[in-house]
């Protein structure tokens, strides 16, 4: 075989070339494949914004954007019957009687109790709430609160502050610290002077003379282990007044549609659904 090149053959040549040709291939492959997700990117863009009424093949004469602000949902109310075709939005088939609300005018409905455990859940909930709906209504709920009682009132002020259960753990704690002052102070200084925690002293003892990063890293675990109980008491306290709102609420409204439909029946009225105002 000829060498050319510092001992290289016509074979090595025609191997490098060969390579050379597949990763220009490759990188052409690549380079095509990145042009394709581009356009499509950019076709997603453009009909985003046509439906904005920007005129994304023309820059220069785009139009301007015209948002319609939601309308301020009045809400309707109905018991789920047999038959009737009502489906909630967020689970589906619901059982009989439950309450079902829906703004006004529309035919898409949801239950009464889920619709507030959802938008209890903080903005997640909110928006949920408000894509049920594809963002055509602004939701409120006065309406819907407006016939609650006095506890229900209660449990809906504590849960309408985004801090609410802390300040509500916090007042109760401060509560019972008051109240039981004296007999807290008394069981502590019986723990503390009796003879059951001096006799270990030489074990308790050891930890006063740790190191300092030491004692640090345990008074950090304990601050986290107090910290995750109370987030798990302030989260039980706060589903428990969610059920407890969703229950009064139900509870209230389906005795309004009640006898809002009773006396629909009594004029011979089969609408069935009851729009309230504020």
């Amino acid at each position: 075989a000829l060498g050319v090149r510092g001992g290289e053959t016509a074979r090595d040549l025609a191997v490098e070339a060969v390579a050379a040709a597949e990763n220009a291939a490759v990188e052409r492959a690549w380079v095509f494949g990145q042009i394709k997700a581009l356009q499509l990117k950019l076709a997603y863009l453009s009909d985003a914004l046509q439906r904005d009424g920007v005129n994304a093949t023309c820059f220069d004469c785009r139009e301007p954007v015209t948002r319609k602000e939601p309308e301020p949902v009045v809400w309707q109310e109905s018991l789920k019957k047999d038959g009737d075709g009502k489906r909630c939005l967020l689970y589906g088939d619901t059982e009989d009687g439950a309450v079902m609300v829906a703004p006004k005018g529309s035919d898409k409905w949801v239950t009464l109790h889920e619709l507030n455990r959802v938008r209890r859940d903080g903005a997640d909930g909110a928006r949920q709430v408000s894509d049920l709906w594809y963002g055509q209504y602004a939701m409120r709920y006065e309406q819907l609160m407006g016939r609650m009682p006095l506890k229900g009132v209660a449990a809906a002020m504590v849960l309408n502050h985004p801090h609410g259960v802390k300040f509500l753990l916090a007042g109760a704690a401060g509560v019972g610290l008051t109240a039981f002052y004296k007999p807290i102070e008394a069981i502590t200084l019986r723990i503390l002077t009796s003879g059951f925690v001096w006799k270990r002293y030489h074990i308790w003892s050891q930890f006063l003379y740790w190191p300092l990063p030491m004692k640090l890293i345990v008074y950090r675990q304990i601050a986290v282990y107090l910290w995750k109980v109370l987030t798990n008491v302030e989260k039980q306290i706060h589903t428990a007044l969610v059920d407890a709102e969703c229950d009064l609420l139900e509870e209230v409204h389906r005795q309004a549609v009640e006898d809002a439909e009773g006396w629909d029946d009594a004029d011979d009225d089969t609408g069935g659904d009851e729009g309230f105002d504020e």
